[in-house]
């Protein structure tokens, strides 16, 4: 049985200012420059997903904002109907909850990963980020 790697070399070409300043910022942290660039690509995956997830729960947000339904449920937004009503402000949430989860899942699907891989790549990261500590 074949083994996964754990790790994949990749080749960049980068113009001399490029790299000129990678030097110089990699010195300055006392790192290398391929933890350097390793750490600026994982940064730039997460504040990607992170611009992913913002998008789709802002469709949520407008869809919420439109939906006569939901709608009536804020308009009833007070103490008395909250005490009155709390499992139906449960139910509501939960819907809410399902649907951005299910944008999530799209999401991942769209890139081709599965949840479970999703999962393990960001304990790889923070499991990374602690050691770098």
């Amino acid at each position: 049985m074949a083994r996964k790697k754990k790790s994949h070399r990749l080749t960049v070409l980068v113009s001399n200012v490029l790299y000129d300043q990678l030097t110089i910022l990699a010195e300055k942290n006392k790192e290398t420059k391929s933890d350097f660039v390793r750490q600026a690509l994982v940064r730039e995956i997460e504040r990607r997903k992170g611009e992913e997830l913002e998008k789709a729960a802002g469709e949520l947000a407008s869809r919420y904002e439109m939906d006569e339904d939901l709608l009536a449920f804020t308009s009833l937004d007070n103490e008395e109907y909250m005490a009155a009503n709390q499992g139906s402000m449960i139910k509501l949430q939960e819907k809410i909850a399902i649907q951005v989860l299910d944008r999530i899942g799209e999401a991942l699907k769209r890139r081709g990963i599965s949840l479970e891989e999703f999962l393990e790549e960001g304990r790889e990261i923070r499991g990374q980020l602690v050691r770098d500590e």
